[in-house]
This record gives C-alpha cells, sequence and structure tokens, in this order.
C-alpha cells in the first residue's frame, strides 16, 4: 500500500516494498524519493529503516531518519505505536530517530511516511581537475565550507579518478560531482563551484555526454560507498549489503 500527498509532498507506504519499486512507482506519478542504497537499491523498506541502510544522495537530501518523518512500529505484545507527523514542540528522545537503525529493539517497522521530491527539471554532471593534491584539498575544504546541498560530492583516488572520463581528465587529483532538480538552482551552484575551482588553479568540465553521465555516477556511488567503509561507518550496514559490496567494489 502507498499513498501519495502530492500537496505535502509525502508518501505512506508499506516498509514490506522494496525501495526500487517504491521510487518506480513514484516515478510514476511525477515524483522521487531520491534515496539510492547499494548495492543495488533492491532492499525493502523494513530493512533501510531497520539498519539505517546508506544513501548514495546523502549530501543533497539526508540520510533515512531526516527522509523519514513517521514511522508505524510494532512490538513483541503486538502493541502498535508511532510518532506524531508534526513538527517536533519539545525537547528530549524522538521515537522515530530512537527506532531508526535498532533493528527491532525498539520495534519492528510496518509503515512508514517519506519526503518525496518531484521528478528533476535538469541533471547535470561535473570534473573538477586540479594540478595537484594540495590545490585539491584546497578546494575541498572551501566546498565543505559552503555547505552546498549537491547530490552528489566525491573526491576520486587515482587512478581510477584519470579514467573514464575522457582525455581531457590527465591530471589523477580530481573530483567528481553530481546534481539535479531546480535548473536555475543547479546551474547557480555550478557557476559557483566552477568560479572556486577557478581560484584554485582548476579546471571545471562539464560532462555532457550521456554515457559517460552514467559512468560518473556509477563511480561517485563507488566512492561514497568506500568513504563511509573508511570512516567506519558501516557498522549501520545491514550484514548482506556489505557482503555484496566486498564483491562489486
Amino acid at each position: 500500500m502507498i499513498q501519495i500527498d502530492p500537496k505535502s509532498q509525502l508518501v505512506r507506504a508499506d516498509t514490506d516494498i522494496e525501495i526500487g519499486e517504491l521510487d518506480n512507482k513514484l516515478s510514476r506519478e511525477g515524483f522521487t524519493l531520491n534515496y539510492w542504497t547499494p548495492p543495488d537499491n533492491q532492499h525493502h523498506l523494513a530493512e533501510v529503516l531497520r539498519h539505517r541502510l546508506p544513501n548514495v544522495y546523502y549530501r543533497g537530501f539526508g540520510g533515512i531518519e531526516e527522509l523519514c518523518v513517521q514511522i508505524r512500529l510494532v512490538n513483541e505484545s503486538g502493541k502498535v505505536f508511532m510518532n506524531k507527523l508534526a513538527p517536533r514542540s519539545a525537547t528530549g528522545p524522538s521515537l522515530k530517530n530512537l527506532a531508526i537503525g535498532t533493528a527491532d529493539l525498539v520495534g519492528v517497522p510496518i509503515e512508514a511516511v517519506l519526503k518525496i521530491f518531484p521528478k528533476p527539471q535538469n541533471e547535470a554532471y561535473a570534473l573538477l581537475l586540479f594540478p595537484n593534491e594540495d590545490k585539491r584539498a584546497s578546494f575541498w575544504k572551501s566546498f565543505l565550507r559552503l555547505r552546498l546541498t549537491l547530490a552528489m560530492a566525491e573526491i576520486l583516488p587515482a587512478p581510477e579518478g584519470a579514467s573514464g572520463a575522457g582525455e581531457e581528465d590527465s591530471g589523477g587529483f580530481s573530483i567528481a560531482i553530481a546534481d539535479w532538480g531546480n535548473r536555475e538552482l543547479v546551474e547557480a551552484k555550478f557557476d559557483l563551484l566552477a568560479a572556486l575551482a577557478m581560484d584554485k588553479k582548476g579546471m571545471f568540465v562539464l560532462v555532457e555526454d550521456p554515457k559517460r553521465q552514467e559512468g560518473l555516477l556509477q563511480r561517485l556511488k563507488e566512492q561514497a560507498v568506500l568513504a563511509w567503509k573508511s570512516k567506519g561507518e558501516e557498522k549501520f550496514a545491514y550484514p548482506k549489503v556489505l557482503q555484496a559490496l566486498k564483491g562489486a567494489i
């Protein structure tokens, strides 16, 4: 069961639906979840909630704890309870945040209300190329301070960062970015980052070929997963996801 509220941009769904299937149904109604969890986005919503599976688009849209606004749980005794679907008016622990990522400790998730987004008007991809590691690191620090809500942004390690992007990507000191949504807003963010890259002696290269965009998006997803693993954030991930990733990356 899914119920879409286009005015509030929310969807109510049973947790036995796969994330990919839910997103496909939303797409037919002109919306998207902006949520993709490795390795194939085919985990059930219950798994995502129980184990706080990562969202590779977290920079722009947040993790499941931000995207889920209400959760319905059932405990061992069969009692059903949920948090209120309203802005919190008091301090203290949040039932929703306590439940997400704790397996079945608080209760088994049976229904959730998630934020949804209109299908994007525009998708944009780019590579930022730098002459050395210091220039790239300087740009990255400035980028993080800006707190731009890009869908994806990852440092690409050499030699992978120098392959598959075209002949112009020859330095190996690269950052890949992707964003989608309102056309004017996406273009404004890319213009800002192009100027910042130039200030750091780098080069901003738009990736416009659809095949190269697809390849770059895949590299961004892989690098996002590796970044989480390097920080030890894999402890939140469902074990089967990590086993699949070991064979895929």
